[in-house]
C-alpha cells in the first residue's frame, strides 16, 4: 500500500521508535533545574529523534493552512490544536492521518548534514522560548502513550497524567 505524499509516513521515523525509551528517560527524568535549552541540545544525540523533532516544530510554527502573506503567530488555543492534532497523526497507524505539508518537510529536515541538526539546537530553542519547549515534551508524551493505548480510554488518561 503507497501512502500518499501528503499523509505521514510512520516508516520512516522506525528508528524513532527505537530510540523513544532513551529520549524519553532523557526527557521526563531530567532534574526539574536543567535548563530548557540544555535539555534540546542533550536531544542532538538521538539523529532520529532530533529529526521528528525539529519536523514537528517546524510544522507547528510554518502552517501551511494560513495565507503566505500573515505572518501573525498563533494564539495559545491554536498551537494546542495543532499540537493535538499532530500528536493524534504521529501516534496513529501509518496513513490514517492526514498531515498536510509534514511530508515535505521532514524531507528536508531528513537531508540535513548531522553537523546542521546540531546547530539547529540553539535556533530552536530561541524560536520556542518562552512557550512551546514544555508543549514538544508533551508532544512527546502524547505520542508515547497513544502508541502504548491506541484505543485511548482510562490507561491512555492515565499514562498522559504520570509519563509512564
Amino acid at each position: 500500500m503507497t501512502i500518499p505524499k501528503d499523509r505521514l509516513d510512520l516508516e520512516a521515523f522506525g528508528a524513532f521508535a527505537q530510540d523513544w525509551p532513551a529520549w524519553r528517560e532523557e526527557a521526563e527524568d531530567v532534574p526539574s533545574d536543567m535548563p530548557d535549552a540544555e535539555l534540546l541540545v542533550s536531544l542532538t544525540r538521538h539523529r532520529p529523534t532530533w529529526e521528528l523533532l525539529l519536523t514537528s516544530v517546524a510544522y507547528l510554527l510554518a502552517d501551511p493552512r494560513k495565507e503566505a502573506e500573515s505572518d501573525a503567530s498563533m494564539d495559545e488555543a491554536e498551537m494546542r490544536g495543532r499540537i493535538t492534532e499532530l500528536a493524534d497523526a504521529l501516534g496513529s497507524p501509518a496513513g490514517e492521518r492526514s498531515v498536510p505539508g509534514f511530508a515535505a518537510i521532514a524531507s528536508r529536515v531528513a537531508t540535513l548534514p548531522y553537523a546542521e541538526l546540531l546547530a539547529g539546537a540553539p535556533r530552536l530553542f530561541s524560536l520556542l522560548e518562552g512557550t512551546s519547549v514544555a508543549a514538544v515534551r508533551g508532544l512527546m508524551r502524547h505520542i508515547y502513550c497513544k502508541q502504548r493505548y491506541p484505543k485511548g480510554g482510562a490507561q491512555y488518561r492515565q499514562c498522559l497524567l504520570s509519563g509512564n
